[in-house]
């Protein structure tokens, strides 16, 4: 009879910390329920004026609204701070996590391309996204409009090192005949114009530039920045932007989500 006692106690208490587990899983996951909310990120990118300007969005959900919207093609409108409407083109979606027993809700990312003219202002701002009747609050979206650049013999690219103090590297090469300066690495961020770089920098014909600019001040901020970079190249001022967006954005866990859920709408 010990025996056996021996040999039910350790499965029934087995099972009981099990139940309590399954019960306490099931609470916390309570809070998953038919959600539909934008992970909101800071974007800025400037954009030459003979290219579409690109964004990208990350969605989190659990009642496949955001499903319902591809499967529907629906367009995608992207809403200025003056309330005008853009309609986005070149739509594409990625799931970066699918619905799991302990995690039951999707992240998708859904990205796409809108198409400016000439007859649009030089820095449009936008803080709503609306696809379908459904709208979402996106934070904020700006596209700086800079001059197409031409023919230069001008290479730039940029780099983020999370492992080094969050530290920018920006490359510039220039293989032009003339000397170039370098005035500004410049973004807006809360609508002011921010100049990482703290005084010009003088690169000859056939020299590098390697740069690096401490980012560490934004860690606690969800950002994707695609720099202007300005220069002066013969007394001509001229802007570059970096090929993709830099961006400083934390892993999104379930506990920062269970966060965030209790101030979004769906």
């Amino acid at each position: 009879m010990k025996k056996k006692l021996f040999v039910i106690l350790p499965v029934v208490l087995a099972l009981t910390v099990v139940a309590i587990a399954g019960l306490r899983l099931q609470n916390e996951n309570r809070v998953f329920r038919d959600i539909s909310l934008l992970y909101q990120v800071f974007q800025y990118a400037a954009v030459y004026e003979d290219e579409e300007a690109l964004f990208s969005f990350i969605f989190i959900e659990s009642d496949n609204r955001v499903k319902n919207h591809i499967e529907d093609n629906e367009d995608i409108i992207l809403i200025s701070k003056d309330n005008s409407e853009y309609l986005t083109e070149n739509r594409s979606v990625y799931t970066i996590r699918s619905s799991t027993l302990f995690s039951p809700y999707s992240i998708i990312r859904i990205s796409g391309s809108l198409e400016l003219n000439s007859e649009t202002s030089q820095l449009l701002q936008f803080d709503e996204l609306r696809i379908g009747d459904t709208h979402y609050d996106i934070g904020t979206l700006i596209f700086e409009r800079i001059p197409a650049l031409g023919e230069r013999n001008i290479g730039i690219g940029a780099t983020m090192f999370f492992t080094r103090n969050d530290l920018l590297e920006l490359l510039i090469a220039n293989d032009e005949v003339s000397d170039l300066e370098i005035v500004g690495v410049v973004f807006y961020l809360s609508d002011k114009e921010i100049n990482l770089l703290d005084a010009p920098i003088l690169l000859e014909s056939g020299e590098q530039l390697e740069k690096l600019f401490d980012m560490s001040y934004f860690s606690d901020s969800n950002l994707s920045i695609a720099f202007r970079v300005d220069m002066m190249l013969e007394g001509i001022a001229i802007s570059m932007r970096i090929p993709s967006a830099i961006e400083f954005i934390d892993e999104i866990s379930k506990e920062e989500i269970i966060a965030k859920i209790g101030g979004v709408a769906g």
